[in-house]
């Protein structure tokens, strides 16, 4: 049995360095206070853990980012956070979405992996039990679902944190629990 949890990655993760609402190049970001203690703790209590975020910037008419560009502050994340085993991210469209992770296993290096989904190959997946795959953009369930789908079947317990009500309502509509951030940082020290 799996616990996972799924956790907001920009402005419940981290912050930018530059203090500006989008990180300015793939290293302007800092882990929030409290955060990297607690993503220690689930990490070694067995919980699998995974960044999903809109990317508001790749595909956006009027403020274009580089998917390449997107890629390396997703690197910069797992950087930050070594517990975390994916981060997912859609683009504005919510047609598209990537995961970035670290493969370990060769030796003395760490290789970059990175994936490609399009919604369009998700729709009639009977595990779903939907007609239709969601947009991968939240508050629309198609990225948690991705999540969920690619990890084993015998999921015991999974939470998404964050403070956004997109994640919430993604939460919901994913059928996972939600806990806002600020519970979730002071209740974790309780366990």
């Amino acid at each position: 049995m799996y616990k996972v949890l799924l956790v907001d990655g920009m402005g419940t993760l981290t912050t930018t360095l530059s203090g500006q609402p989008f990180s300015q190049h793939p290293q302007d970001l800092q882990p929030l206070p409290g955060v990297s203690e607690a993503i220690a703790y689930f990490y070694r209590s067995g919980w699998i853990i995974i960044a999903l975020v809109n990317d508001d910037q790749i595909n956006h008419p009027s403020t274009p980012q580089s998917l390449d560009s997107a890629k390396q502050e997703k690197v910069s994340i797992l950087r930050l956070f070594p517990a975390i085993s994916k981060i997912y991210f859609s683009d504005w469209t919510g047609e598209y979405c990537w995961s970035v992770e670290f493969n370990f296993e060769v030796e003395n290096k760490v290789q970059i992996i990175q994936t490609e989904y399009q919604r369009s190959d998700f729709i009639n997946l009977s595990r779903l039990d939907k007609t239709q795959f969601d947009s991968f953009r939240k508050p629309e369930a198609g990225m948690l679902r991705l999540a969920l789908l690619e990890l084993p079947d015998d999921l015991e317990e999974v939470w998404m944190i964050s403070h956004y009500a997109v994640d919430r309502e993604a939460a919901i509509a994913a059928k996972v629990n939600f806990c806002p951030t600020t519970t979730w940082l002071k209740r974790y020290k309780e366990f």
